[in-house]
């Protein structure tokens, strides 16, 4: 819940985390802290029945729930309020473009990333297109193995106004 900050889930939240792996803490984590629902996504078919496991074991009682679609496939989408990126997600800037148009206005992204010598472990930072989305907070964590970029819909002038 620490990733997002001052816009941290709570018990009315949904939360999508991208490259959710075989091992999903991070949902864990966020279901057992703020009671949101979880939702995670992987392409790896092995590491969605090894995480499916996990979540058995450790989360039973928690709202979790672990999907092999694709993002353009989830029909919940209009009910994220979070969004978490794992860092070993090749593909995360791609998706986050796509997702703009998919989800709702509020919705806030934490894009885990890793520069410098975190790159050994982590895809890097990218720009994104500043038309789509903001980045309202540069999170950096000397302690872990990835730093978070935060990011939030851009509004336009007409919107702000």
């Amino acid at each position: 819940a620490e990733e997002f900050g001052a816009v941290a889930p709570d018990a009315s939240s949904m939360v999508l985390l991208v490259g959710s792996g075989s091992f999903p803490m991070t949902l864990l984590n966020l279901a057992a802290r703020t009671g949101a629902s979880a939702r995670g996504i992987d392409i790896d078919p092995e590491a969605l029945e090894l995480g499916r496991k996990v979540v058995a074991q450790l989360g039973e009682s928690l709202d979790i729930e672990l999907l092999g679609e694709r993002i353009e496939q989830l029909d919940f989408l209009a009910e994220i309020t979070h969004i978490v990126f794992s860092s070993t997600v090749s593909v995360k800037y791609e998706l986050l473009h796509q997702l703009h148009a998919l989800t709702r206005d509020d919705v806030v992204v934490a894009m885990r990333f890793g520069d410098g010598l975190k790159s050994l472990f982590n895809y890097p930072l990218q720009p994104v297109d500043p038309d789509l989305w903001h980045c309202s907070a540069m999170i950096r964590q000397p302690e872990q193995v990835f730093d978070i970029a935060l990011y939030t819909k851009t509004r336009t002038r007409m919107e702000s106004n």
